[in-house]
C-alpha cells in the first residue's frame, strides 16, 4: 500500500526511483477545503451545500491494472487552473413576475444566490456581477462593463453580492446584446491580467432580448462565439441561464438562449421552469455550470519537467471506484485515461489532461494524483 500525503488540493507529482515505497501519493483535487488563500481561486468539488450537487456520473469501474512497482518519492504541489465567473443578472420588469410558489423570479434568483454563495461547490471561487438594464446609455457596451460588485474571492464577494440583489429593483427591458458584449470586455480584462485564471460569464435572464440590438439569434450565436472561440486569447465561454416558462417557450425565447450557448461553447441553454421549485433548480444550475469549469488538467512543475523522462509518470483517481491507475492515451482521449497537453513527438508538454471518464469522477469528487518515478501505463504511446 502506498502511503497517503495530506495535500489539500491540487495535484501533486511525486519524483522518484523504483525502490521503496515512500510517499507516492500526490495530489488531491476532489472535495477539499483548502486554505483561506484569496490568491488561489479555484480546488475540486467542495463540502455539500444546502442544495445536492448532480449526482455522480453512472460509469462502470474499468479493470484493475497491474500495480506499479513501489518508489520512492519527491512531492511537488500543483493545482489545476483557477476559476472567476462574472454573473450577469436580468432586472428587466419581467422579473417582477411570480412564480408558482408566489415568490417573484427576483426573489427565486435572491434565494438560489444565497444558498450557492454560503457553500459554494468548490472549495476557492472569484466572482463578481452585474445587472441589466443599467444607467444610461442603455444601449451602449461599456455602460455593462465596469461589475456593480467587483471581483474577489467568493468569501468576501458573497455579501456583496447579496446585498447588491436585495438593493435592486427590477424594471426596464431586456438589452441582452450589450450587456453581453460588456461583460466579455471586462471578463476579457481580467483573463489578460490574470493569466492563470479560467474566466466565465454567467447570464441568468427570462426572455428574449429587447430594445437594443442585436437581437437576433446568429447575431448574438455570433457575438457570443466571437469571445469563445479557441483562437481568441484569452476565450471567454458563455453558460446560459434561462427561467422560462410556458408563455416564453412558445415566444422562441429558448432558442435565442440556445443560441447564445452555442456560440458561447457551453452547449445549451439550462432551461429554468417558474412553475416549479425555482430557488433550488437555479442553485443547482449554478453548481452544474461551476463543477464543469473545474479544469481537468494539472500543471507539470517546471522544476520536474527539466529532468523528466515522459515515460516514467502515472495518474491515479481515487474515489468511486476506489483507487485506480487510469492509462495514458496516445489517440483520441475518451473513457478512462490522460494525456499530456503536447504530443510527446511535437514538443515537451507543460501539463496532464484527463479523458472524459476520468474528468467525470474528478468533477464528481475522485481525487487525482500524479506520480512520478516508475513506467507509464499505457507507455509507449503509439
Amino acid at each position: 500500500m502506498r502511503a497517503l500525503s495530506s495535500a489539500a488540493l491540487g495535484a501533486v507529482l511525486v519524483v522518484a526511483g523504483c525502490t521503496d515505497p515512500v510517499q507516492r501519493r500526490l495530489s488531491e483535487g476532489g472535495p477539499e477545503e483548502s486554505g483561506d488563500d484569496p490568491a488561489i481561486l479555484v480546488g475540486g468539488p467542495s463540502k455539500p451545500s444546502p442544495t445536492p450537487p448532480s449526482p455522480a456520473p453512472t460509469l462502470s469501474c474499468p479493470a484493475p491494472a497491474a500495480p506499479a512497482a513501489s518508489c520512492d518519492a519527491t512531492t511537488f504541489t500543483a493545482r489545476p487552473p483557477p476559476l472567476g465567473l462574472y454573473l450577469l443578472l436580468d432586472r428587466s420588469g419581467s422579473m417582477n413576475e411570480p412564480t408558482s410558489s408566489g415568490l417573484r423570479k427576483w426573489d427565486a434568483l435572491e434565494g438560489a444566490l444565497t444558498d450557492f454563495l454560503e457553500a459554494p461547490p468548490v472549495t476557492e471561487l472569484s466572482m463578481a456581477a452585474q445587472f441589466f438594464p443599467n444607467q444610461a446609455p442603455l444601449c451602449e457596451p461599456s455602460s455593462y462593463e465596469s461589475p456593480a460588485v467587483n471581483l474577489g474571492p467568493v468569501k468576501s464577494a458573497a455579501s456583496s453580492i447579496k446585498w447588491a440583489i436585495q438593493s435592486t429593483t427590477p424594471e426596464g427591458p431586456t438589452p441582452t446584446g450589450p450587456a453581453l458584449q460588456g461583460a466579455i470586455e471586462q471578463a476579457r480584462r481580467w483573463a489578460r491580467q490574470q493569466p492563470k485564471v479560467s474566466f466565465a460569464i454567467v447570464l441568468a435572464t427570462d426572455g428574449l432580448p429587447s430594445s437594443c440590438a442585436p437581437l437576433t439569434s446568429p447575431a448574438l450565436e455570433a457575438l457570443a462565439a466571437e469571445a469563445s472561440t479557441a483562437s481568441k486569447d484569452p476565450p471567454i465561454p458563455t453558460f446560459v441561464l434561462g427561467i422560462l416558462g410556458v408563455n416564453d417557450l412558445g415566444s422562441g425565447a429558448l432558442s435565442t438562449l440556445d443560441a447564445i450557448a452555442r456560440g458561447g461553447g457551453t452547449g445549451k441553454a439550462t432551461r429554468l421552469s417558474p412553475d416549479e421549485d425555482l430557488p433550488t433548480q437555479l442553485a443547482a444550475a449554478l453548481q452544474k455550470v461551476t463543477a464543469a469549469r473545474v479544469a481537468c488538467s494539472f500543471d507539470l512543475p517546471s522544476a520536474v519537467a527539466k529532468e523528466a523522462d515522459l515515460g516514467l509518470l502515472n495518474v491515479v483517481l481515487d474515489g468511486s471506484c476506489g483507487r485506480i491507475e487510469i492509462p495514458y492515451k496516445s489517440g483520441p482521449c475518451e473513457g478512462d485515461g490522460w494525456r499530456y497537453d503536447v504530443d510527446p513527438e511535437q514538443g515537451f508538454p507543460r501539463a496532464v489532461e484527463l479523458c472524459s471518464n476520468s474528468c467525470e469522477r474528478y468533477r464528481a469528487g475522485d481525487k487525482a494524483s500524479l506520480e512520478f518515478g516508475c513506467k507509464t501505463l499505457g507507455w509507449p504511446p503509439g
